[in-house]
């Protein structure tokens, strides 16, 4: 609870839910009653950008290794680089798209974008886990994840609360503006207090290490008194 780096990752992967869920949840929806647009007739239109996520993943995630290997990027600044793209990058497309009117083609080339650049968080804070501690990720992936999930269930329920006409564009540019908010502030906490470098309690003995270092200066202390 007192490790600014989990805190990061927490933060970063609460605002990941809120956005994502947000836009997977309510987006066909949006497209049907305020666009006029039935994603389900163009099912090509509805995998497409989950399809390109997929394809781009790979080589974007080879990139990002290779980066830290050649030492042109330490594992700190990759994950923020990565991360930034995916949730400010993300932040930017849905406040386009919120603004995009009745545009449907604009709007579908904003959340391709939106869904592309969100294979970042893969190289970004979900990674995150093992580089603080390899031997405590999957803890640290519960903790996340379900506290993450919390926002899963709230986000469309907000949705609920601020949308009562679903043809209305205004009411559902404030369900997207305040996506791209989450976003932006995930990353920016990601941002100030997010660490790539390996944390000292990844030791599973390390809380016995401090009171044995802690006994060895006491004793000392003692001897030198003693002298």
């Amino acid at each position: 609870l007192t490790s600014g780096p989990v805190w990061a990752t927490t933060l970063a992967h609460v605002g990941q839910n809120w956005g994502i869920w947000t836009i997977l949840t309510e987006i066909p929806t949006y497209f049907n009653k305020a666009l006029n647009f039935n994603l389900s007739k163009g099912g090509f239109l509805t995998g497409m950008p989950f399809l390109l996520m997929w394809i781009v993943s790979f080589p974007l995630s080879y990139t990002a290794d290779r980066l830290i290997i050649k030492g042109y990027t330490s594992v700190t600044a990759s994950r923020k680089i990565w991360n930034s793209v995916a949730h400010w990058g993300g932040a930017a497309a849905l406040l386009g798209f919120a603004f995009s009117g009745n545009n449907t083609t604009i709007a579908v080339v904003l959340y391709t974008i939106t869904i592309v650049t969100n294979c970042c968080v893969y190289m970004g804070f979900n990674v995150n886990h093992l580089d603080l501690s390899p031997n405590f990720a999957r803890i640290l992936m519960g903790i996340t994840n379900g506290t993450a999930n919390i926002t899963s269930i709230i986000a469309p329920l907000f949705v609920g609360q601020v949308i009562d006409d679903e043809r209305n564009i205004v009411q559902w540019r404030i369900v997207f503006i305040c996506s791209a908010l989450a976003f932006f502030l995930a990353n920016l906490a990601f941002m100030t207090l997010g660490s790539g470098e390996l944390q000292a309690w990844n030791d599973p003995n390390f809380p016995l290490s401090l009171r044995s270092d802690s006994s060895n200066n006491n004793e000392a202390d003692c001897a030198k008194g003693a002298v």
